[in-house]
């Protein structure tokens, strides 16, 4: 690895003159005492004297702060202008990924990382290239694949670290990391930066379709999802739309300790989706020492229906012996504290919300959006139509990890929510904030 002393900016992208349309920032002081959890609004506004298209759409910072009585949120920064927003890096708004207009970019445009201050809103620009996208972090090193090769970025001193060699990350506990390199399964010490083992027996597929999920806990056994095969072993891509049918995962089981893997065909039912090849029920999985335990389809045999599926009756828990791949135990399925929730369910949802969560009519927006509609059409503050036409969603809803508290925008109104103790605290929304792209964000300070 070369440490290569760059200066923050890496790459020239389109200057931009000062804005005569642009956006004002709130002077309202800062709280004494920053909160908890810090609410942030990413918003793609138009300038105070909208244009034609895009090149008039300002990206903008806001504090939203339900505790004051008045100007509950303020604009504290404009980023600039550009046809997108900025978008949080690795799940975190503290960290930002945004494209801007440039011929240099491939596609027309460039891309800057951005470090976002929750307390204070300054922006710092840790890095400008043709392309960046991170795909891993440890402490305060962010590993990207960008436009001129892996590298780490380090957070605190703005070095950038090459990365050699390349490497794709397939599952991870702490800094200990399963990678893929060269083509081989490797293990990768992330605070080190360096391939820590190589696994030259196993073998993982280019393609990004197989092996799309590893199942690993830090111990001797590892468990890769590969692709879908018909009863003979023959690649299924696709069914017949909305057509029900019988297809087989392959999954792969790595022994980490002695570097084989042995492989195994689980039994599914699927079915054809729009644009989604194979949509298949869900495979539940379990490590437990040297035993592994799935979910299989029941054999349906030549003459069932498989228009419909249910879990006890269809589906079995198998468990087997990694060392020798004997099958020890079939047994009926009952659902486990261990294996994933399945569809439907979501152990974060109050149970007095469970049946108006289950009949949310959002669904492909998220779970924090069916927890919202179910909320507030709990407390009587939304009506049970969203919408009869476009997006069936609420304009933007964010749930503070771990905890009860929820805060909504939908209608011009933010609604700051208690699941637990039921409370609301509603306000409007300024205007600028009225019929724009907004994503909400919640920081933890303390």
């Amino acid at each position: 690895m070369t440490v290569l002393y760059l200066p923050l900016l890496v790459a020239a992208v389109m200057a931009q003159a000062p804005d005569a349309n642009a956006l004002p920032v709130s002077k309202l002081p800062l709280l004494v005492t920053p909160p908890a959890v810090q609410f942030l609004v990413l918003a793609h506004e138009r300038g105070p004297n909208p244009k034609n298209g895009k090149a008039d759409r300002h990206v903008t910072l806001w504090e939203i702060q339900p505790s004051r009585a008045t100007d509950q949120a303020v604009r504290r920064c404009v980023l600039g202008r550009s046809p997108w927003n900025a978008a949080p890096l690795l799940d975190s708004v503290e960290l930002l990924r945004w494209q801007i207009p440039s011929p240099a970019g491939p596609r027309g445009y460039s891309v800057k990382l951005l470090q976002v201050d929750g307390r204070t809103f300054e922006i710092k620009e840790l890095l400008a290239v043709p392309q960046a996208h991170a795909f891993g972090r440890s402490s305060s090193a962010i590993y990207l694949n960008t436009s001129d090769g892996q590298c780490t970025l380090d957070l605190g001193t703005g070095a950038i670290v090459s990365l050699s060699p390349k490497i794709r990350r397939l599952a991870q506990q702490g800094d200990d990391w399963l990678v893929v390199s060269n083509g081989i399964l490797a293990r990768f010490d992330a605070k080190a930066q360096k391939i820590t083992r190589q696994y030259d027996a196993i073998k993982v597929p280019a393609n990004r379709q197989q092996y799309d999920s590893v199942d690993w806990d830090g111990g001797r056994f590892a468990v890769s999802h590969a692709h879908y095969v018909d009863e003979d072993g023959k690649g299924v891509f696709g069914i017949d739309y909305r057509r029900a049918g019988i297809v087989y995962l392959e999954l792969h089981v790595w022994n980490l300790q002695k570097g084989t893997e042995r492989p195994l065909r689980v039994r599914l039912q699927a079915r054809g989706g729009s644009g989604i090849g194979v949509i298949p029920t869900a495979v539940h999985t379990e490590l437990l020492g040297a035993i592994f335990r799935y979910t299989e389809r029941i054999d349906p045999g030549v003459d069932a229906d498989l228009k419909a599926f249910d879990w006890e009756e269809d589906t079995e828990w198998v468990t087997i012996e990694i060392s020798t791949g004997k099958e020890l135990l079939r047994e009926p399925y009952a659902d486990s504290p261990v294996a994933s929730i399945p569809p439907g369910r979501d152990e974060r949802i109050p149970p007095y919300l469970q049946d108006l969560f289950e009949q949310s009519p959002i669904r492909a927006w998220g779970s924090d959006q069916d927890l919202a509609y179910a909320f507030l059409l709990h407390v009587g503050l939304l009506k049970p139509v969203l919408a009869k036409d476009g997006a069936v969603k609420l304009d933007a809803v964010c749930r503070v990890a771990g905890s009860d508290e929820l805060l909504v925008l939908h209608a011009g109104q933010f609604y700051h929510c208690n699941l637990k103790t039921k409370a609301v605290n509603q306000w409007a929304a300024p205007k600028d904030l009225h019929n724009v792209s907004v994503d909400l964000h919640a920081v933890t300070l303390r």
